[in-house]
């Protein structure tokens, strides 16, 4: 395709491709499509979330494994941290299933192309999302553990007490576990976490004053 007048050929790894520059330099969202290398398919997919401002949609494939969980419902055991990342920002489809006969060497694994459409509006949209990325990242790292227990293992400043109050301000039972809660649970938790945060702070604040 090198040689056309409308595509340019850009030779860098996409986890380090300025993506909004190229979104700028076109005047419109970026379409990425991709057979992707199945070993960074979740950095190459965080990435995109991250840059998700620059682009409209995204075809990619990827292991049946790993598209079963960014496709997962809550309540099963595919649903987890990425699922939610995902869909919280994103519309996903199942295009087709492409099994190892149509590779060549043939892989021992199954893949799945999935169509991901990023949402212009998001709806409810998390306070902060970076928080958002902590919290579901605590509630799934120690999943078997109730969500008490998870949002208090340290990656936050929370302790059990203080988990079990913003859980509950959120509506959300403590002894419910992550995969439990839907993306719009999370979105509600994060935002409550916010609040709990800032107050914290407002405290410290207040009494250094004194």
């Amino acid at each position: 395709v090198n040689g056309l007048a409308d595509v340019r050929v850009v030779e860098q790894d996409i986890l380090s491709l300025d993506i909004a520059a190229l979104a700028r330099e076109a005047g419109r969202p970026l379409v990425v499509l991709g057979n992707l290398p199945y070993n960074i398919s979740s950095q190459v997919l965080i990435r995109l979330i991250h840059c998700r401002p620059f682009l409209r949609r995204a075809v990619l494939m990827f292991q049946t494994e790993l598209a079963d969980r960014l496709h997962a419902s809550p309540g099963s055991k595919a649903y987890g941290r990425l699922s939610v990342l995902l869909q919280y920002c994103a519309d996903l489809r199942v295009l087709r299933d492409v099994g190892p006969d149509m590779f060549f060497p043939r892989p021992k694994v199954g893949s799945t192309l999935l169509g991901i459409d990023f949402k212009p509006m998001i709806n409810p949209q998390v306070s902060d999302e970076a928080l958002m990325v902590k919290v579901v990242q605590a509630a799934f790292g120690q999943r078997r553990k109730t969500l008490r227990n998870a949002l208090a293992s340290g990656l936050l400043p929370l302790n059990s007490t203080r988990a079990q109050a913003v859980l509950e301000r959120a509506g959300i039972d403590p002894r419910r576990r992550a995969e439990t809660l839907n993306v719009n649970e999370f979105v509600t938790l994060t935002d409550r976490i916010a609040e709990a945060i800032a107050d914290a702070d407002e405290a410290v604040e207040t009494r250094a004053d004194r």
